[in-house]
């Protein structure tokens, strides 16, 4: 209400609400930002969004709080999950890069693919891919995985193949790729080559045995 169209009939509580975040400045901020870090809070889509709010949509926010925030993402609901989007987008148009290891985008991909908007994740996803120096087997994973939820499987199993040989040699998540590339291969019902990806899924981790099982079990 207070930032939308509605404004005008609560014109003593807008200002009000205006004077107060004014008055909270960069000094109060810091406390309130160094706080959050030592103590490790919970933060709600409520939480999040006043503290961008608060930072007046400062990027290292999502970058320093992106566990948190990828929680809260998954936790939203109804209009609090586009008032979210609508702020971490904000971020992106006050981000510059300071060399962080992943890039801003690659944050704001895999929130607002929580946030259940893939088409805009995969804007981002792509932005990050051509802002980083050389590609991420990361960020080709999360691609494949958003173009999947999209029964895009052309798309998906590229990336995930480009994830697989970006990634040779990272264990931890080579057997994730690979199992989320049986998994899209079944889907164009080919359970032969499937059942390929899932035992080199299984070579490296036994991680998903018990989900590879039962997909295949569904699929014979």
């Amino acid at each position: 209400i207070l930032n939308g169209t509605d404004a005008v009939d609560y014109t003593l509580t807008s200002n009000s609400f205006t004077q107060t975040q004014n008055l909270f400045g960069p000094r109060s901020f810091f406390r309130f930002f160094v706080s959050l870090s030592r103590e490790k809070v919970g933060l709600s889509d409520d939480g999040i969004l006043s503290l961008l709010e608060l930072s007046k949509y400062d990027p290292y926010i999502v970058y320093r709080f992106h566990d948190e925030i990828l929680n809260a993402c998954l936790d939203s609901r109804g209009f609090k999950r586009e008032a979210l989007q609508l702020a971490l987008t904000k971020t992106w148009d006050n981000y510059y890069d300071i060399g962080e290891e992943y890039k801003q985008a690659y944050y704001l991909g895999r929130m607002i693919r929580r946030l259940g908007n893939y088409q805009q994740a995969i804007k981002f996803f792509q932005l990050s891919l051509l802002e980083q120096e050389g590609e991420s087997h990361k960020t080709h994973y999360w691609l494949g995985r958003t173009f999947l939820s999209l029964k895009n499987t052309t798309e998906a199993q590229e990336h995930f193949k480009t994830s697989i040989q970006l990634g040779e040699g990272q264990k931890n998540d080579n057997h994730t790729t690979y199992y989320w590339l049986g998994r899209s291969t079944l889907l164009v019902d080919d359970p032969a080559t499937a059942e390929e990806y899932f035992k080199q899924s299984l070579q490296l981790s036994r991680k998903h045995e018990s989900s590879i099982k039962a997909v295949m079990a569904t699929a014979s």
